[in-house]
Protein backbone atom coordinates (compact mmCIF):
# COMPACT_ATOMS: atom_id res chain seq x y z
CA UNK A 1 0.00 0.00 0.00
CA UNK A 2 1.39 3.35 -0.96
CA UNK A 3 1.87 6.13 1.56
CA UNK A 4 -0.65 8.34 -0.24
CA UNK A 5 -3.36 5.68 -0.01
CA UNK A 6 -2.51 5.05 3.66
CA UNK A 7 -2.87 8.78 4.48
CA UNK A 8 -6.20 8.98 2.66
CA UNK A 9 -7.55 6.10 4.75
CA UNK A 10 -7.07 8.06 8.01
CA UNK A 11 -8.25 11.43 6.73
CA UNK A 12 -11.15 11.94 9.12
CA UNK A 13 -9.34 10.36 12.07
CA UNK A 14 -6.76 13.14 12.19
CA UNK A 15 -9.49 15.78 11.92
CA UNK A 16 -11.48 14.07 14.68
CA UNK A 17 -8.51 14.01 17.05
CA UNK A 18 -7.63 17.65 16.31
CA UNK A 19 -11.12 19.06 16.70
CA UNK A 20 -11.79 16.81 19.70
CA UNK A 21 -8.72 18.18 21.45
CA UNK A 22 -9.70 21.76 20.72
CA UNK A 23 -13.34 21.30 21.75
CA UNK A 24 -12.42 19.29 24.86
CA UNK A 25 -9.91 21.87 26.00
CA UNK A 26 -12.42 24.66 25.43
CA UNK A 27 -15.07 22.83 27.45
CA UNK A 28 -12.51 22.14 30.17
CA UNK A 29 -11.62 25.82 30.42
CA UNK A 30 -15.29 26.78 30.61
CA UNK A 31 -15.99 24.08 33.20
CA UNK A 32 -13.02 25.15 35.33
CA UNK A 33 -14.02 28.81 35.10
CA UNK A 34 -17.64 28.13 36.06
CA UNK A 35 -16.74 25.97 39.05
CA UNK A 36 -13.97 28.29 40.32
CA UNK A 37 -11.53 25.43 39.85
CA UNK A 38 -8.44 27.63 39.81
CA UNK A 39 -9.13 29.11 43.24
CA UNK A 40 -10.05 25.71 44.68
CA UNK A 41 -7.00 23.96 43.20
CA UNK A 42 -9.14 21.77 40.95
CA UNK A 43 -7.62 22.57 37.58
CA UNK A 44 -7.77 18.91 36.50
CA UNK A 45 -10.92 19.64 34.43
CA UNK A 46 -8.91 21.01 31.53
CA UNK A 47 -6.71 17.95 30.80
CA UNK A 48 -9.51 15.50 31.59
CA UNK A 49 -11.90 17.18 29.17
CA UNK A 50 -9.16 17.44 26.53
CA UNK A 51 -8.50 13.70 26.83
CA UNK A 52 -12.20 12.85 26.63
CA UNK A 53 -12.54 15.14 23.61
CA UNK A 54 -9.67 13.37 21.87
CA UNK A 55 -11.17 9.95 22.60
CA UNK A 56 -14.56 11.09 21.30
CA UNK A 57 -12.85 12.55 18.21
CA UNK A 58 -11.05 9.24 17.59
CA UNK A 59 -14.30 7.30 17.70
CA UNK A 60 -16.09 9.71 15.37
CA UNK A 61 -13.10 9.87 13.01
CA UNK A 62 -12.76 6.09 12.85
CA UNK A 63 -16.46 5.69 12.13
CA UNK A 64 -16.31 8.29 9.36
CA UNK A 65 -13.18 6.68 7.86
CA UNK A 66 -14.70 3.21 7.94
CA UNK A 67 -17.86 4.47 6.21
CA UNK A 68 -15.73 6.31 3.65
CA UNK A 69 -13.55 3.24 2.95
CA UNK A 70 -16.59 0.99 2.41
CA UNK A 71 -17.74 3.06 -0.60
Amino acid sequence: MSDKKKNEMNYYLSYGISFGLIAGTGLGVIFTALTNGIQNGMIFGIPVRAGVGMLFGMVVGMLMDSNNNNK
